[in-house]
């Protein structure tokens, strides 16, 4: 897949995702009417050099797709950049300097949020070693210079719909970079493991969003599980938030005649962290400090799993004879995928 045909995929694939307002909420912070709807355009499209940004995102923190050879194989990266290079729409790189300034009080603020993302520089024809996400230095700045946040994949992990999650995370620092907002209103992206008891399934908040709006996806995430749950299962026996031994509580539990089934419910960037974050939790639920109360365990993400992810997952119920399965549901559309 080339590059003008991923960011045609993105394009079509956005409706549903944060991202997909993108056009019109530059078209409100210019105070002009959005001449697209489209995130990539041909005009911000570059299959030659085999990257991409969003249209109007020269002079901007902008969305970018791009190809990179890392380790003798294609990656392709996914995420926000600034671009130093000079240009016929940008002949001073230096008028994003307090851009840049912006995303640094913004990362400060709110740097927990990017987890699973990686910084990394281009100057001249190598890139830089990657580094956690942080502030931009005044040393990465000067002119030619191309400076990255998001993360990459080997080109046969392409994940359109992990492209535009991503995206809809770091959607909350474009905004806030390009508005000129204060920092206290700005909008902060779902991350993190932790949760806390919310019951609504939207709120808008200010500091503390970043941890609501995790709880917010989860309740929402609960709510349609147990709807499947009741149309799946119709005569057996739901629970939520069950107390079990040691304190924990199960998200969902599903009563039957061989025994329950726990479910664990899970914001995760990929279905690999969703099962790094749950697979702990269900073992203890189920067997502290020396029982057995779950005959079937479900992690339940967002994010469809990856074929490599499928066979770590067979991997270890053959191997260790664990009862883990995996589902994804896509809040966009409504669907709910397999038992995996």
């Amino acid at each position: 897949m080339d590059v003008a045909t991923l960011a045609e995929r993105i394009n079509e694939a956005a409706l549903g995702y944060r991202v997909s307002g993108l056009q019109r909420l530059q078209a409100r912070l210019h105070g002009k009417r959005a001449r697209t709807q489209k995130l990539f355009t041909k005009s911000t499209i570059f299959p030659d050099d085999e990257y991409a940004f969003h249209d109007g995102g020269r002079t901007e923190l902008q969305f970018n797709i791009g190809v990179e050879q890392r380790e003798a194989s294609r990656h392709y990266r996914h995420g926000v950049a600034f671009s130093f290079e000079t240009s016929r729409s940008l002949p001073d790189p230096a008028v994003l300097a307090p851009k840049v300034r912006r995303f640094n009080e913004w990362v400060r603020a709110n740097g927990e949020v990017l987890w699973g993302f990686k910084m990394w520089d281009w100057d001249g024809p190598t890139a830089s070693a990657d580094r956690p996400p942080g502030e931009i230095l005044a040393s990465s700045m000067k002119t030619g210079t191309f400076v990255f946040l998001g993360t990459r994949v080997p080109e046969s992990s392409v994940d359109i719909d992990r492209i535009l999650y991503d995206f809809d995370r770091l959607y909350p620092l474009y905004t806030y970079v390009e508005s000129g907002a204060e920092l206290e209103d700005s909008p902060m992206p779902a991350g993190g493991p932790h949760r806390r008891a919310v019951t609504t399934t939207h709120i808008t908040v200010s500091r503390l969003a970043t941890e609501i709006e995790v709880d917010l996806r989860h309740n929402a995430l609960q709510t349609e599980l147990v709807r499947v749950l009741e149309e799946e299962f119709p005569e057996e026996h739901i629970h939520t938030e069950l107390d079990v031994a040691g304190g924990g509580r199960v998200d969902v539990a599903l009563e039957t005649d061989e025994g329950f089934l726990f479910c664990e419910i899970k914001i995760a960037p990929h279905a690999r962290a969703a099962l790094r974050q749950a697979v702990g939790q269900l073992i203890e639920y189920t067997h502290w400090p020396a029982e057995s109360r779950a005959t079937r365990w479900w992690v339940v993400s967002e994010p469809r799993p990856t074929a490599d992810e499928i066979s770590y997952l067979k991997s270890l119920r053959e191997k260790y004879g664990i009862p883990l399965y995996y589902r994804w549901f896509d809040m966009a559309t409504g669907e709910i995928g397999p038992e995996t």
